[in-house]
């Protein structure tokens, strides 16, 4: 299943599930038989699940119910289409439940109506309002524009990880996010708001399976973290660990970098971080934590 459609078809589900019919979604159109289906496996739903989280779990499970409906939806517009995807990837990787309303007061219209009128009309916005749209909501804006590439992949590239404070010093940022893998690969993404996340697409090893490069990178990381710190901005700094399979498709910008909520805090992140900008010796964090101090310790005495 495209997962283009996949997330289009989770998105209308639950509109079904919260008791909308899909007549009062505009610009979705399905056949009064697939209508009838829907209504018919939506009470089955609400009988034997509770949660959201849940019946999105049964929806995506259901292939042959998901081609059914995936078969039979019409958009009036590209954008409607494109932005519902969007809209359901937001609200499906992470703890945010978000509609049409909530983004339009984001974006700062004056009302939903500017945004509803492509799920209504049969007229595309201007390629002025698609870029905007874009750059608030942090979306590859060439996907938005003609589905072309990944709709959350951003050309926002630095070879070394200190290079990004001078984008963290520039914005008034929610949170300054450290991802680490289980693989103990470490990206970094900026959160400007509730919605709207930069994410860094170069990830750096945080381990000790590098050569001179890569401990190149660790003393990076290390330089990021005391400007951080110089800066007064440890506070804001969040350390969160990830599956490999979510760390890998947030960077790869397959899913949005919203998706980081559903990281854990192994440790508290200020002492994480403040221990290793003053190379505090601990055996909390492991042996991949205490290498890359080493590394740095070589790399300060030789310099």
């Amino acid at each position: 299943m495209d997962i283009l459609l996949s997330a289009i078809v989770s998105g209308i589900i639950w509109d079904i599930i919260k008791g909308v019919t899909i007549d009062a979604y505009d610009g979705v159109r399905l056949n009064e038989s697939v209508m009838m289906t829907i209504d018919e496996k939506a009470n089955e739903m609400r009988k034997r699940v509770l949660s959201y989280e849940s019946c999105l779990y049964a929806v995506k499970s259901d292939e042959d119910w998901h081609t059914l409906i995936s078969e039979n939806i019409q958009y009036k517009t590209n954008f409607a289409k494109r932005l519902d995807y969007i809209i359901a990837s937001m609200n499906a990787y992470s703890n945010k439940r978000i509609n049409i309303e909530v983004v339009a007061e984001f974006l700062g219209h004056e009302s939903a109506n500017q945004i509803k009128q492509f799920y209504i009309d049969e007229i595309e916005p201007s390629f002025e309002f698609i870029s905007e749209t874009a750059e608030k909501l942090g979306v590859n804006e060439e996907w938005l524009k003609n589905g072309r590439g990944k709709p959350f992949w951003l050309e926002y590239r630095v070879n070394y990880p200190a290079d990004i404070y001078e984008a963290v010093i520039s914005t008034n940022l929610e949170s300054i996010i450290f991802c680490l893998s289980e693989e103990n690969h470490i990206g970094i993404i900026l959160q400007h708001n509730e919605l709207r996340y930069l994410c860094c697409r170069n990830k750096w090893h945080f381990n000790d399976n590098v050569g001179a490069t890569g401990q190149s990178r660790i003393a990076s990381i290390h330089e990021l973290a005391k400007l951080l710190e110089r800066g007064g901005l440890l506070p804001k700094c969040k350390v969160l660990f990830l599956s490999n399979r979510l760390h890998e498709e947030v960077f790869s910008g397959k899913i949005p970098a919203t998706a980081v909520s559903k990281g854990r805090e192994k440790y508290s992140s200020f002492d994480w971080l403040t221990d290793f900008v003053n190379l505090n010796a601990t055996d909390e964090y492991g042996e991949h934590f205490k290498f890359c101090q080493n590394v740095v310790r070589c790399r300060e005495q030789n310099s």
